[in-house]
Formats: structure tokens, C-alpha cells, sequence
């Protein structure tokens, strides 16, 4: 059973490019890349069937979402809409940036009164961390520069538009391929913000000379992104473009000692705390060079106002050390920057000073990556377990105990910063605590759970199960004998698939569940039209 609640009202009647029989008419949707929680990308071949030499029709691949634009009901669960303004947000920011330096580029954008299909480039080789660690016996310290270089390329073609992204994380860096040279994206805009002034400028069309010169003097008080790559000026709720630096030097942690997922408070405090020694952060990769350090130093400068820019730390002599290591230039699609970033104009190779740093493989972190890809697969098998096994008045009461503890324990010198994650083994101490030890001992046959107890579960993730609970006992738009079929239905599945699990469970079963949540994707915002689908997987398979 399934339905949807559209609207004939357009969401981005100024930024379509046409309706569904246009979006049909010169793209042939082909496998699914995934699904999320607003629904599901394909790949869609845009067809040219007038070739010049009279030869047989030429396609190219993108990606294509197609979003719901109504509540649906799917698989006896309510799906609220993404909400209309983070939608339209986030397609303005992409037009706006064009798809240059290293930022997605949309490529077309159609509506009809159910749907939204938001076309773009194609991605293949994952996210960052998926790209990481398929980087064995590769990945060197040049490799790492080029990153850091992309993405500072990325942020500073944003911030030049008066964009702040507010949401850099290894999640949301797309790789078009997964060569060891292959090129980033930066995606995922649906926490981002346009400066009001800004905003009105790019609608009048003004020239590219009157964008903002100085976004970073411009305050922002909305709270966004994901807490451990968070600014401190973002927790104080006052913050400007330089936000998205700090996030920039927390994911070029990421990238080098992989995300510590076992030791991750440790790491957080180390980071928010004014004064540190940022080489003690947990799993670094030894002899790192020290311009790396003077780079992340300047990058996670705690008082923002001091940061430095995108634009200034481009020229780092660590982000600079990709192009020494390359017998000519990288396609950088860099628009009127290329002469600031070597200072002279001359853009060869011989024209630079030689760098100290040297080329060393970090093959630890590449292994790091691939541990803790391998540890999502379980938490998210976790929280499937929890969701599927307690009845809603337990999940929600172990949802407020163990935030409770949470928020008990010791958190940064600089105020309330704790993250709203606990390891392992304190979950199933609470369990216990709630006579719950047979999910305990389910918990305790998922592959490696042994090796798992120090690592971190986010509470974020029980409470996507939560909210979607909370739909279901919300007024909404269907009418009373639907409503209640719903919640008739629902009922009658969760009881089915936990007497199933009581019955059939195995490690086997449970590891495959996990990389089905896998795949639905990584992010634990519902901000964007690149959001997940847990529960839906989970439903699927049971």
C-alpha cells in the first residue's frame, strides 16, 4: 500500500526548467543509484537522438532525484515532505554557484503538481569516507593536500557569493570517480544560507564585480550542521562564513586519522578547547609534516574573527604541495583565483620554491576508514534492532536515559558541548537496567560486536526512528478511516517482524539489515534533498 498528498502549488516556479512530459522526453532513467528518506536517485541518461553523422542516439549520464512533494506513505510508515523553503534553498545555492570549483552542478530541475526531479553530475566513486577507504597502497600525503585544495576551493567559490555552507563534512564530499586523482564535490546546500543582501543582489542579476567582498563581517545566529565538525561560534549561535573553515580543518583531521569513532569525546574536547596541542589528537598518522599542523592550526584558530579565510589558507605551503608533486596541473577549475594562490601569475611548476614536506604513504588511515565504514554497518544495525524490539513507550524511555547520562558526563572546559553519543557498552548497560537483556544478547551476535563495545552509538539515530513514531500520532492531511488504517497497519507489521526476529534472527541476517541501512546513506540531517531512509530499509528486508 502506498499514496502521496501533492500539491498543485510550485515549490521553484522561478528555477524549473519544465514539467514531467519535458523531464521524459530527453532522459531515460536507468538503475538506482539510492534511496533516501524524499526519495530515490537514478541515473538518467540524457538522450540525443539527432547525431550529426546520422549514427545511432548518444547519451550522457547524470544523477536524477525524484522527490515526493507531499506526505507518503510507504510501507506502513508516514513520510512528512522536505519542507518547501529548504527545498527551494537549496536549489538557489546551487544555480547560484553554477557547479564551479569543485560544488555540484545542477544541471536542470523539473516539477509537476507530485513530483520535483533535481538533475546533476554524477558521482561514482562515493562519499569521502567510502573513497578513503578504497584507497589502499595509494593514498599519500599529495593525495591529502589535493583534498584540502578542493575543498578550500569549494568553500572559498561559496563564501565569494555570500554562501555559507554550514554543513562541510566527509558525507557530504562526493569523489567523481574512485581513482586515487579523482576530483571532489561539495554537496548538500540544504543547510546553507544565502546573505539576505547577498540574495538580493544575485535576484537582480548584478554583476559579478558587485558580489559580496566581505562576507565574514556578516553575523548569523541559526544553528546548522553536524556537532563534532561544528564551530564553536556555531554552538554560541553567532557566527559568520568562517564556520565553514573550522569544519574544513575537522574533516582534514578526518581525513588523515579516520573518524574516532572509538575515542570520539576525547577528540572533541581536544578540538574545542582554546588552548591545545592539536598533535595529540587521537590516530594520527606519525610524522606528519609540520606544515600540515601549521595549516590545521590556522584553520582551528578558536577566536573566529582570527581565522583565516578560504582564499588565504589556499596558499598554504601544504595545500600548495599537490601541484609540486604532479608533472603538470590538476584540472583545479579555479575562476580568477589561479594568480593568488601561486602569488606571481606563473602557474608552472618550476616557477615555485621546492617544499620540505615529503611524499609518505598513509595507508594506517586508509584502514581506519574501512574499520569504521564497517562499524556504521553495525550501529545502524543497532538502532534497527532497538526500533523493531521495544514497544514506544521503552524506546522512548531509553531515548531519555541514555541522553541523561549523556548529559551527566564531564563535557568541554568551554561549556556544554557534549556530543549525544555513548559507547557501546553503556547502551547495553542500560538495556540490562531495563530487564531488555535478550536485545542485548541479539545485539551481542551482530559481526565483530565484540570489537565494538568503546565505540560510540549516536542517540541522533534512535531519535530518526522517534520522529517518524511521532508522524503517525500527529493530526495530518489524510482523512480519520485512513488515518486509522494506518496506524492499524503499522502496528500489526512491528508485532509481525519482531515475532519473526524472535524466531529466524542470525548474524547473517543482521549484517545484511546493516549494509541495507548502509546504503540508504550516511547523513543524520532532514534538511536536505540528500537526506536518508532508515526505517524504510529496515521494513523491506523483514
Amino acid at each position: 500500500m502506498g499514496g502521496v498528498c501533492s500539491s498543485n502549488k510550485s515549490i521553484i516556479p522561478d528555477l524549473v526548467s519544465g514539467d514531467e512530459d519535458d523531464y521524459r522526453s530527453i532522459f531515460i532513467e536507468g538503475a538506482v543509484l539510492g534511496e533516501g528518506e524524499f526519495g530515490k536517485v537514478r541515473v538518467a541518461h540524457l538522450m540525443n537522438f539527432d547525431a550529426d553523422d546520422g549514427g545511432p542516439p548518444t547519451s550522457v549520464p547524470y544523477a536524477s532525484k525524484v522527490l515526493k512533494k507531499g506526505m507518503t506513505f510507504r510501507h506502513n510508515t508516514i513520510y512528512t515532505a522536505i519542507k518547501p523553503l529548504v527545498l527551494y534553498n537549496e536549489c538557489k545555492v546551487l544555480r547560484l554557484l553554477a557547479g564551479k570549483r569543485h560544488c555540484l552542478k545542477l544541471h536542470s530541475l523539473f516539477e509537476s503538481p507530485r513530483n520535483i526531479w533535481i538533475v546533476t553530475e554524477i558521482c561514482e566513486g562515493g562519499d569521502m569516507i567510502d573513497w578513503l577507504s578504497k584507497q589502499g597502497g595509494m593514498l599519500k600525503t599529495e593525495h591529502v593536500s589535493r583534498i584540502i585544495f578542493q575543498l578550500l576551493d569549494a568553500i572559498d567559490h561559496c563564501h565569494s557569493f555570500g554562501v555559507i555552507h554550514r554543513d562541510v563534512k566527509p558525507e557530504n564530499i562526493m569523489f567523481k570517480s574512485s581513482d586515487v586523482d579523482s576530483q571532489l564535490k561539495l554537496i548538500d546546500f540544504g543547510s546553507g544560507t544565502i546573505d539576505k543582501d547577498e540574495a538580493l543582489r544575485y535576484a537582480g542579476g548584478l554583476e559579478e564585480q558587485e558580489r559580496v567582498t566581505n562576507p565574514d563581517d556578516l553575523l548569523h545566529h541559526t544553528f546548522a550542521g553536524s556537532a563534532f565538525y561544528t564551530s564553536p561560534e556555531m554552538f554560541k549561535r553567532t557566527y559568520t562564513s568562517k564556520t565553514d573553515i573550522w569544519s574544513v580543518g575537522v574533516t582534514s583531521y578526518v581525513v588523515v586519522a579516520g573518524y574516532p569513532a572509538d575515542n570520539l569525546q576525547n577528540a572533541f574536547n581536544i578540538l574545542q578547547k582554546r588552548k591545545r596541542d592539536l598533535r595529540t589528537l587521537p590516530n594520527l598518522p606519525k610524522d606528519l609534516p609540520d606544515e600540515y599542523f601549521t595549516m590545521l592550526d590556522d584553520m582551528l584558530l578558536y577566536p573566529h574573527r582570527n581565522r583565516k579565510s578560504a582564499k588565504d589558507i589556499l596558499q598554504y605551503e601544504f595545500v600548495q604541495f599537490q601541484r609540486e608533486m604532479n608533472d603538470f596541473l590538476p584540472d583545479i577549475e579555479i575562476d580568477g583565483i589561479a594568480n593568488d594562490t601561486t602569488g606571481d601569475g606563473d602557474l608552472s611548476n618550476s616557477s615555485r620554491k621546492r617544499s620540505n614536506i615529503k611524499s609518505q604513504s598513509l595507508d594506517a588511515s586508509v584502514v581506519r576508514h574501512s574499520l569504521y565504514i564497517t562499524y556504521r554497518i553495525f550501529e545502524r544495525a543497532v538502532a534497527s534492532l532497538l526500533a523493531v524490539m521495544l514497544q514506544r513507550r521503552d524506546f522512548d524511555d531509553l531515548i531519555a536515559r541514555l541522553t541523561k547520562i549523556k548529559d551527566e558526563k564531564e563535557t568541554s572546559e568551554e561549556g556544554k558541548r557534549s556530543l549525544q553519543a555513548l559507547p557501546i557498552y553503556k547502551v547495553k548497560e542500560v538495556l540490562i537496567s531495563m530487564n531488555k537483556k535478550e536485545i542485548v544478547t541479539f545485539m551481542e551476535k551482530l559481526p565483530n560486536a565484540a570489537s565494538y563495545e568503546r565505540f560510540v552509538f549516536r542517540i541522533s539515530l534512535l531519535r530518526l526512528f522517534s520522529q517518524k513514531n511521532d508522524l503517525v500520532d500527529k493530526e495530518s492531511e489524510l482523512d480519520d478511516s485512513v488515518d486509522v488504517h494506518i496506524r492499524k497497519a503499522a502496528t500489526e507489521k512491528k508485532n509481525s517482524v519482531v515475532a519473526q526476529m524472535k524466531k529466524t534472527i542470525s548474524a547473517d541476517r543482521l549484517q545484511v539489515i546493516g549494509e541495507e541501512l548502509d546504503r540508504s546513506g550516511h547523513s543524520e540531517s532532514r534538511n536536505s534533498v540528500h537526506g536518508n531512509n532508515v526505517w524504510e530499509k529496515w521494513k523491506c528486508k523483514a
